[in-house]
């Protein structure tokens, strides 16, 4: 019946006979199967079977599958007569046979049809392969990629084979990002201008490119370098009042990464007074200071009784010098004051008391 018929997952064939409609009828319209040729006997079925079921050769052993002109298997046989049934060739269709895949991993859907038992797939390379490698006829399965690294596409192979026939899917997947790595990441570019090699190396040889941030900052070329090559990279001098900085972006592809380039000022950290000369009663005295850095800067006395004092984070420029009496003989005395690398002192020197 039909409902036995459909719930055999494998290819389906039903022994009939092909000059009969009624048979053609019901194997094809009502059980939707193929037409498995009865023969005259139960030796001919045998013969259609075997080759139903994949067998390439076919021996006869002490079997007579020809009649006389009468067709009556009961009482007459052909003399020196032996048919042998040819074997069906092996069929197979692939639902696609090329699929144009994306750089990311994914899948794709593929039914397999044939006219065999039991197919196989294998692929040709280790990137692409089959979610199940075997099945019957009729099943759809999922083709996988793994995802590409490269900057450039890659093609693969499938092949799916039944008995002594095959097909092939093609796989052709997109080039992938490729990946960027520079040197250096960080640069500390002189105060005065200067300039450093800028390198960078793409997974799988891409070229890249690159582009600054800032109008100090200067490139030797705009054009595409060879993976593994290098450009001149020129800070001009840092003539403002603070420490600046600004990026170098480099591209290959669809992947980027950023240098990031920090300067120093030019300008010299500068204090209004450099010596004072307090009386034996104590004094005090006031002093500006000019400095770099966005005006970070301390300011530290060796001496106990030289004191300092006044706001010193950033932004700040006043500076308070505090000498207490003296009632002993001279005494000196020396504030340091420092902003990043750069010192500058004040010496004080106290008359006796």
């Amino acid at each position: 019946v039909p409902e036995v018929v459909g719930k055999w997952p494998g290819p389906a064939a039903v022994v009939g006979k092909s000059e009969l409609s009624l048979d053609r009828w019901i194997v094809g319209e009502v059980l939707g199967g193929g037409l498995l040729v009865s023969g005259l006997s139960v030796a001919h079925m045998g013969i259609w079977l075997a080759a139903f079921l994949g067998a390439s050769s076919i021996a006869l052993i002490g079997q007579d599958l020809a009649f006389a002109s009468d067709a009556d298997s009961r009482t007459s046989h052909a003399s020196d007569t032996v048919t042998q049934a040819a074997a069906a060739s092996a069929s197979v269709s692939l639902s696609r046979t090329a699929w144009a895949a994306p750089s990311s991993a994914g899948s794709v859907p593929v039914t397999v049809t044939t006219n065999r038992p039991e197919w196989t797939a294998t692929s040709n390379q280790p990137w692409l392969g089959v979610a199940e490698g075997h099945g019957v006829s009729g099943r759809t399965v999922a083709v996988e990629i793994q995802a590409n690294p490269g900057p450039g596409s890659r093609t693969g192979v499938v092949t799916v084979t039944a008995g002594g026939g095959s097909r092939t899917l093609s796989v052709t997947q997109a080039a992938g990002p490729g990946r960027v790595t520079t040197s250096p990441t960080v640069w500390i570019a002189p105060a005065g201008g200067g300039a450093d090699a800028l390198s960078a190396v793409i997974t799988g040889g891409a070229s890249w490119t690159a582009s600054e941030s800032s109008s100090w900052l200067a490139l030797s070329t705009t054009g595409a370098v060879a993976s593994g090559g290098s450009r001149t990279l020129t800070a001009s001098a840092n003539t403002t009042t603070s420490r600046r900085s600004a990026t170098v972006t480099v591209r290959s592809g669809s992947d980027s990464t950023t240098i990031t380039v920090i300067q120093d000022t030019t300008r010299a950290l500068a204090v209004s007074r450099t010596t004072w000369s307090p009386s034996d009663r104590g004094a005090s005295v006031s002093a500006s200071v000019d400095v770099y850095n966005e005006g970070i800067w301390t300011a530290i006395s060796d001496q106990p009784w030289l004191l300092t004092g006044g706001p010193t984070g950033p932004g700040a420029d006043g500076l308070t010098l505090v000498a207490e009496p003296n009632a002993g003989p001279a005494r000196a005395g020396t504030v340091t004051i420092t902003s990043g690398t750069q010192t500058v002192t004040v010496r004080v020197t106290q008359r006796a008391g």
